[in-house]
């Protein structure tokens, strides 16, 4: 299906529609143009990247702090090794990862760095919710500061 407006989302729904007719499956390329797509890529990546941490922290709350000595760090890695939900959580890092070089693979660095720092207040936010972590004003200040930063960089490459 052919598109007049290629940064439309009426495209992206319209061939979502023609597939469900028997067409072929269109590919993400295909459309929407490429900042379009880098952006979902980033947001994409930044939520598999909140969650990986989170998951990955509440493992290492389970296991106890990294022990600092050869003595104990072999017995504690095989541990986490034999943890199904780190390996969900390292997995988490590695989509995340290439989600992130997907992305920047169609935007300028310059612009799509600043949202991948959006990680921070999601992050914030769900240690909060999942992890019971202490909320404190000066964190909540901080990230309301990030994303009001993301907001400049997008108003201006608009």
């Amino acid at each position: 299906m052919a598109c007049g407006r290629p940064r439309s989302s009426f495209c992206f729904i319209g061939s979502a529609l023609a597939y469900s007719k028997g067409d072929s499956i269109p590919s993400i390329g295909a459309s929407m143009d490429n900042r379009a797509a880098g952006f979902l890529l980033i947001v994409t990546g930044v939520i598999a990247l909140t969650a990986a941490q989170i998951l990955i922290k509440s493992r290492f709350s389970h296991h106890g702090a990294v022990p600092l000595n050869m003595a104990e760090a072999w017995p504690y890695l095989l541990g986490l090794m034999a943890d199904w939900t780190m390996w969900v959580g390292l997995l988490g890092l590695v989509v995340s990862s290439f989600l992130w070089y997907a992305a920047i693979s169609r935007l300028p660095l310059s612009l799509a760095y600043p949202f991948a720092a959006l990680s921070y207040p999601l992050i914030f936010g769900a240690s909060l919710l999942f992890l019971r972590e202490n909320f404190t004003w000066q964190a909540l200040g901080g990230n309301v500061l990030i994303v009001l930063g993301v907001l400049l960089v997008a108003g201006a490459s608009s």
